[in-house]
């Protein structure tokens, strides 16, 4: 009990900081609770909310759907710093890969964090990118941003969007002959880019990332990984992949489904 009034007593701390005015404040409380209390009611995801923030004093503005998710994601990711990247030295992320992107959220994040870093967006939804693009867009430099919508999975596939309760667990159904969402596997998704390396990939593709590890080449291109597992044998698997590959990697402790994987040697990405 008395660390659940910590926790709560933590969470209005945090609002406090980041909102930029009595009003944002309060209706940043308010939102969430109504959202906490809304449980699996497939509430209307039309109520849509603006917020004006300031994150690592840069003024963010966000337009969250209260019911669909993306208060959680916003919490999850700057309160609970879900992806704080521990041992990654800031100075040598340059670029950046979000698959499974959502409306943004992560890569605002990364931002935050690696202000100088190149930012690339991978997600299928087009309502998630809709919101994405008006998040992201006002606080990345020139060129700083670019968004695909797509699904990370095995070539030679199409993909047809399976909706959910929320807007961060929709999924892809993989078919050879039919679906409205592209397809593509990790090298794919580097050339369509151009990249010839990454230094931070984070990956939460609500379990298509078993594709991702069928052939493990794409490692060589990279430095750091954030994943979220979604099958134990599979996380099993990837960590014996990482390791042959030259990483060392650690169980969030939040999360024992959340990977971090780190190059025990950082190469230069060009």
């Amino acid at each position: 009990m008395f660390g659940g009034v910590l926790n709560s007593f933590s969470k209005v701390i945090f609002c406090w900081e980041v909102t930029r005015n009595f009003s944002d404040f309060f209706a940043l409380l308010m939102h969430a609770k109504k959202f906490r209390h809304s449980g699996n009611v497939h509430a209307p995801n039309s109520v849509e909310d603006q917020y004006k923030f300031e994150i690592q004093d840069e003024k963010m503005n966000f337009i969250l759907r209260r019911y669909s998710g993306d208060l959680e994601m916003f919490f999850e990711v700057f309160w609970k710093q879900t992806y704080s990247c521990p041992g990654i030295d800031g100075n040598s992320i340059r670029t950046i890969v979000d698959l499974g992107a959502n409306v943004g959220m992560a890569s605002a994040y990364f931002h935050s964090r690696f202000p100088n870093a190149n930012v690339y967006c991978v997600e299928p939804d087009p309502e998630n990118i809709y919101f994405l693009t008006k998040n992201l867009e006002p606080i990345f430099p020139d060129k700083k941003l670019q968004v695909l919508r797509a699904a990370a999975g095995p070539a030679g596939q199409k993909g047809s969007l399976i909706t959910s309760r929320f807007s961060y667990n929709h999924s892809i159904q993989f078919s050879e002959n039919a679906g409205e969402v592209d397809v593509l596997d990790m090298d794919a998704i580097f050339r369509h880019f151009g990249l010839t390396g990454v230094d931070l990939i984070k990956i939460d593709i609500e379990g298509a990332e078993s594709f991702l590890f069928e052939n493990s080449d794409w490692l060589k291109k990279v430095n750091n990984v954030i994943i979220e597992f979604h099958v134990p044998e599979v996380m099993n698997h990837a960590m014996e992949l990482f390791r042959l590959h030259g990483f060392t990697s650690k169980a969030s402790e939040e999360n024992e489904m959340l990977l971090f994987a780190s190059r025990e040697k950082i190469q230069t990405i060009s």
